[in-house]
């Protein structure tokens, strides 16, 4: 056939006339003509619908949910649908062809129509896939792959809410490892995460229809139970306490029978007046468990005010710090181990040296170790979120383009927003906000200058930039000993505080992490000095 021949409705009823417009396997164009419609099943598995149908039945085509959204629809007639007989295009990719039309253009359009299907296919699994590991990422447990405490906490309030909505019961579990610790010091960690997924796959395939199960920190996982009773909360916390105790872990070389403490609390027998109260209620109840010998279940038993001393508030409030310590640290590694996998193990190698940086600089400074484990959880945080989001640039050699430049000036807020979901990171977020500002107060995202910028963040700034200049680039070579001291010298009082400048080279000095002369480090240390004289030698 030519590419000149005059193509009408009536070629089109022929098959090898449309077989051989389409040029690829006939069930991948489906043709739609002179009011057949197709099975369902053949219009969910082509890849392009052609149809000469009447204005109606285009727009039902449009909108027919067997279609996948990214097939496209090809309409042929006289005249084109209208938004009047044709209104909720809704994503779908749609076009349209007068009859009679020449071969050539009829054959060049659908090939257009399946290239657009593949790469909008090829874009839709993309999406899912990043949606997948978004999931893994933020609601999910990377180790366990049970749901976190995050999650948790979105879920335990809808249900709560719904509860009492519905007047309704709902109680909670809250599971610990006994002498976990003990575990790993004695077997390691490699067995200490055994006993973890396999606490997970057990809690899971023990519980009812309906109910869930969180990791909620290091050893401890939470139990949700819509519907279920004081007495059938503690019946399931009892028979989950038999199965761990009566059946060992193991991993093939060693074997280890382990214990849990279980606390309970219900919405109907304990009234709490929030769900965060519900799960308080269950802490609380755990806490017995673990006071009265471990292996055994606590149902939540309010106390009297006689027996409510500050050595109680004191105790509770140190063992929830532990927790929530344990759900920062869990949340960190979740973070690095999928970063890591996602860019080699030259990530982390980047990370230690930032670390190593901010640990002999903060020391110097006589910082506490508390701010000095901010740095390094903002760290990982900035490092891991950063090749998450921009992997793509990591390793890419050359000038980024403008757009791409503005993704990266845009990387702190983004970051910022992500850790701003975990309150337990509010230190690291203020750190990881303004870790891009300059001193000379033309940083972004703020355009903060000098001592408006945090502290923290302009340390932060000052070791990430000499870890970069140490190491390699794909589009440069690691600077040498001489070319570092000078960047520092420049940038001081412009990217970087002149003050932290100066006590960096002390430490580059005094640690001799550079092989430069201590002459030629006091003469660089004076320059700055003299170029700011308001800062301290």
């Amino acid at each position: 056939m030519s590419e000149n021949h005059i193509i009408t409705t009536a070629d089109l009823l022929n098959e090898p006339v449309r077989r051989a417009l389409s040029g690829v396997a006939a069930r991948e164009v489906l043709w739609l003509l002179s009011g057949n419609r197709g099975t369902a099943g053949e219009r969910s598995n082509a890849r392009l619908l052609v149809t000469d149908a009447r204005p109606e039945q285009f727009s039902a085509l449009i909108n027919d949910s067997e279609v996948p959204t990214t097939t496209p629809l090809l309409f042929l007639g006289s005249s084109p649908p209208t938004t009047t007989t044709a209104p909720e295009i809704s994503g779908r990719i749609t076009d349209y062809l007068s009859l009679p039309v020449e071969a050539g253009l009829l054959q060049h359009r659908l090939a257009l129509l399946l290239r657009i299907q593949l790469l909008a296919a090829e874009n839709q699994g993309h999406a899912q896939s990043v949606s997948r590991q978004l999931d893994a990422l933020f609601n999910r447990d990377g180790l366990t792959g049970l749901y976190n405490r995050r999650q948790l906490t979105i879920r335990l309030g809808e249900l709560f809410q719904n509860a009492c909505n519905d007047n309704r019961d709902l109680s909670v579990l809250l599971l610990n490892i006994d002498y976990f610790s003990s575990i790993n010091k004695a077997l390691g960690l490699a067995f200490g995460d055994l006993i973890l997924n396999e606490m997970a796959a057990r809690l899971t395939s023990m519980v009812h229809e309906g109910a869930s199960c969180y990791r909620f920190s290091g050893e401890e996982f939470v139990v949700v139970l819509p519907g279920a009773d004081t007495a059938t909360a503690t019946a399931t916390a009892t028979e989950i306490c038999r199965n761990c105790a009566g059946k060992p872990f193991s991993d093939g070389n060693e074997s280890r029978q382990v214990t849990i403490s279980i606390g309970t609390a219900s919405l109907c027998a304990h009234q709490p007046e929030s769900h965060e109260r519900l799960l308080g209620m269950a802490q609380a109840a755990l806490f017995s468990a673990k006071a009265g010998g471990r292996n055994r279940v606590c149902s939540y038993q309010p106390r009297s005010p006689e027996d409510t001393t500050q050595h109680s508030h004191r105790s509770l409030r140190e063992s929830l710090h532990r927790i929530l310590d344990k759900t920062r640290q869990s949340v960190i590694d979740s973070l690095e181990l999928l970063a890591r996998n996602t860019a080699g193990p030259e990530h982390q190698t980047h990370i230690d040296t930032v670390s190593s940086y901010i640990n002999l600089l903060g020391e110097h400074l006589g910082l506490s170790e508390h701010h000095l484990q901010t740095f390094q959880n903002s760290i990982t945080l900035y490092h891991s979120f950063r090749l998450l989001l921009h992997n793509d640039l990591s390793g890419k050699p050359g000038e980024l383009t403008a757009d791409e430049k503005q993704g990266i000036a845009e990387l702190p807020l983004k970051i910022s927003e992500i850790t701003d979901m975990f309150h337990y990171f509010s230190e690291e977020n203020q750190l990881l906000q303004c870790h891009a500002e300059r001193y000379d107060g033309t940083g972004k995202p703020f355009g903060l200058r000098g001592d408006e910028i945090p502290l923290g963040a302009r340390i932060f700034n000052l070791a990430n930039s000499l870890a970069a200049m140490v190491g390699s680039r794909p589009y440069r070579r690691p600077l040498t000993a001489m070319e570092i001291i000078t960047e520092l010298k420049n940038q001081a009082g412009r990217q970087f505080d002149p003050d932290l400048v100066i006590r960096l080279l002390e430490v580059i000095e005094n640690k001799k992490l550079l092989p430069l002369d201590p002459e030629a480090l006091q003469a660089s240390r004076a320059e700055v000095h003299n170029s700011f004289p308001v800062v301290s030698p």
